[in-house]
Order: structure tokens, then C-alpha cells, then sequence
């Protein structure tokens, strides 16, 4: 039983329409029809915030902030600390709430809402001097040819571990692949310096954003992030794979991760064949032919 305290005058009374659970279920949004937000634990209020229209939808966007797009046309993020972010230009058909984020989805477009992870923002946020930011000024102006690059380097000398991590766990949270091989190039360079540090994490980020990249290609259209890819596992995006009839990148992601057979190549194959024979027109010797 959620018992919301409502702050209004003695004695009234409103009807909740809408609820929504943050991805941990420690959090709750609730909308009234008196048009109010309220959003906080199942023990205490965290903050609120009075809507001039309807809402269509609501859904969390992480651990800190509700989505919610009203019918007047307009989207706001509300923060729990009760910030309030105006989205314009946002014409949902659909949103679907995410571990870290919010997807919505809308006539020609796909967007997905999220906060900017902690290991991005130290790196690229202006005038930052952090050692993974540092890093990639080393890093890039190595590839210039420049004699800064030692400079850099030497800045950072006694952190250039934290740096390295920094440029790794950053680039897992990037789509485009040039910002992200700028990053693991980055974590390369800084990790020559060093005697082995982190070289089986830079092998594991190599491995999931090729899976990522693969995934979010334009013919396959599954734009996981991170974090998602690690709530959904690897075998579960397999099946995904297969259940939308997507057997060669999903024999190709059995073989790259090197399952055993069973699981893997085997059963990939296994629901090829089925989907094979279920919708050939050829006649059955041809159709075991190619089966075979």
C-alpha cells in the first residue's frame, strides 16, 4: 500500500491516474487528476511538481528523473531534486522505459533519453583536467606528432591508471565508433606506459562494442546501450537475434564469443534448419539438400 501525502487543503480529496516504478522499484511516480506529480520512496516525498495538462505518458528516465509528455504537445524531465526541463519538437507514439533511460519512439525517429554517465562527463565536459581527459589530449597530439604528447603524459604520471579506466569505462558509454575508438586508442597509448594495468578490461570493452556496434546497425536496429547489453546478457541477445530470423549475426556472435557448440553454434543452426523447412517452397529433396 503506497500511502502518497498530497499537500492540499484538509479534507480533499484526488484520484490517482497514472504510476510508474523507477527500474530499481525503490522510486515512484505518481500523477493525480488534479494535475499534480509526485515523486518519491515508499517511505517519503522527494519532490513535486504542478502540470497545466494532461498527461499521456509518464516513465523514469534512470533513478533520477520522470519523463512525462502531456497533450498539450510538450515533454518535461523532472528531476527528483524538482528541477524542470522543457522538451520541445517530441511526438511520441510510444515510450518504453529503459534501466538507464527512457526510448521513445515516433514517427521517423527513435530517441533514447538518458543521463550523460559520470566517466563521459569528466572526460568531455570544457576545461575539465581530469587524467582521462588529459589522456586523450596526449593521445591525440601523439597522433599529430607533437612533443605536447610527452607533456601530458608527465602530468598525469602518477594517475595514469585512473586515466586509462576513465577512457575505457567512457567509451562503453558512446555510440558513434569514432568517438569511441578515440577513446580506447586513448587507453591503449596511456596503457604502454604501464606494466599490464588493466589489459583484460581493454580486451572485455573491445568485445562489447563490436557486439554493440553490430547490434546497432541500421539493418539490424537493436541500439543497446551498456548497460542494457549487461541486464539482457549476451545469450539472451542471441535469442533475440534468432527470433527475429537474424541467424548469420547471430551464428557470427556464438562464434566471436566462443561458446561451446551446444550453445552456441549448434543451436543457431538448429533454429535455422527449422526456420528452413517450415518456410521453404522447395521440394524436400532440395530443401534437405540445403539443410545439409
Amino acid at each position: 500500500i503506497l500511502d502518497v501525502q498530497i499537500d492540499g487543503s484538509p479534507g480533499s480529496e484526488v484520484a490517482i491516474t497514472k504510476v510508474a516504478l523507477s527500474p530499481s522499484q525503490n522510486n515512484v511516480a505518481v500523477v493525480t487528476d488534479s494535475g499534480l506529480l509526485w515523486i518519491g520512496t515508499f517511505t517519503r516525498k522527494l519532490s513535486h511538481y504542478q502540470l497545466d495538462s494532461e498527461v499521456v505518458f509518464v516513465s523514469w528516465c534512470g533513478e533520477d528523473a520522470v519523463f512525462i509528455y502531456l497533450t498539450s504537445g510538450l515533454a518535461n524531465l523532472v528531476h527528483i531534486s524538482g528541477v524542470v526541463e522543457v522538451m520541445y519538437g517530441i511526438s511520441p507514439i510510444a515510450i518504453t522505459q529503459e534501466c538507464d533511460g527512457v526510448r521513445v519512439l515516433s514517427r521517423g525517429f527513435h530517441d533514447l533519453i538518458h543521463k550523460v554517465a559520470e566517466p563521459v562527463q569528466e572526460i568531455f565536459k570544457i576545461g575539465s583536467m581530469t587524467p582521462g581527459s588529459i589522456l586523450l589530449m596526449a593521445s591525440q597530439a601523439f597522433n599529430n606528432k607533437s612533443h605536447k604528447a610527452d607533456e601530458y603524459v608527465r602530468m598525469i604520471e602518477a594517475r595514469l591508471d585512473q586515466a586509462v579506466s576513465q577512457c575505457i569505462a567512457a567509451a562503453g558509454f558512446l555510440f558513434q565508433p569514432s568517438h569511441q575508438k578515440q577513446l580506447m586508442r586513448a587507453a591503449k597509448f596511456g596503457n604502454s606506459f604501464l606494466q599490464g594495468f588493466a589489459t583484460d578490461t581493454f580486451y572485455q570493452q573491445c568485445q562489447t562494442l563490436k557486439l554493440l556496434n553490430a547490434a546497432r546497425h541500421y539493418k539490424i536496429g537493436m541500439p543497446l546501450t551498456a548497460s542494457q547489453l549487461n541486464n539482457l546478457s549476451r545469450p539472451v541477445l542471441i535469442d533475440r537475434l534468432i527470433a527475429r530470423r537474424l541467424f548469420p549475426l547471430a551464428l557470427a556472435i556464438s562464434q566471436y564469443l566462443k561458446l561451446n557448440s551446444a550453445e552456441g553454434k549448434n543451436r543457431v543452426l538448429g533454429h535455422w534448419a527449422c526456420y528452413k523447412v517450415e518456410t521453404s517452397t522447395a521440394d524436400e529433396a532440395e530443401t534437405a539438400r540445403q539443410v545439409s
